[in-house]
């Protein structure tokens, strides 16, 4: 198990690295997780009273979801990366590094939050559904 989380902290980046238990203590990042379960019901709710049987019309979905938390999203990313401009590849990165934390540290449902969002990011991201500027960051 110690050789695990010592393999698992190398993953991390530097910033996460450094001071891990003062970002993953952080309330954004603590209300994103205890919203995640409501956010996800409420989603399935509203996908089957829609009637969504297609993938497109999933993504859709998803796409709106996103828009309703990317700013705390934002926000949480900017308490580490306070000077840098999110791209989907660097909030992406971050995410997994909240899960990699979340591992190291033994909070396996934490953990397990990250990797959906990741999940549906990742689904966003090729489904051409981030929002983004000319210059890659995230609008």
């Amino acid at each position: 198990m110690a050789t695990r989380s010592i393999d698992e902290l190398s993953l991390l980046s530097t910033p996460f690295r450094s001071r891990l238990h003062q970002f993953m203590g952080s309330l954004t990042k603590k209300r994103i997780v205890l919203n995640w379960p409501k956010d996800k019901e409420r989603l399935q709710r509203r996908l089957y009273k829609e009637d969504v049987h297609s993938d497109a019309q999933f993504l859709l979905y998803l796409a709106d979801y996103f828009r309703e938390i990317k700013p705390i999203l934002i926000q949480s990313y900017r308490e580490e990366y306070p000077e840098d401009v999110p791209t989907p590849t660097k909030l992406k990165g971050w995410m997994e590094d909240c899960a990699i934390a979340s591992s190291v540290l033994g909070r396996k449902k934490e953990r397990n939050v990250w990797l959906e969002m990741i999940r549906v990011f990742e689904w966003l991201m090729e489904a051409n559904l981030i929002p983004i500027n000319d210059k890659n960051a995230l609008i």
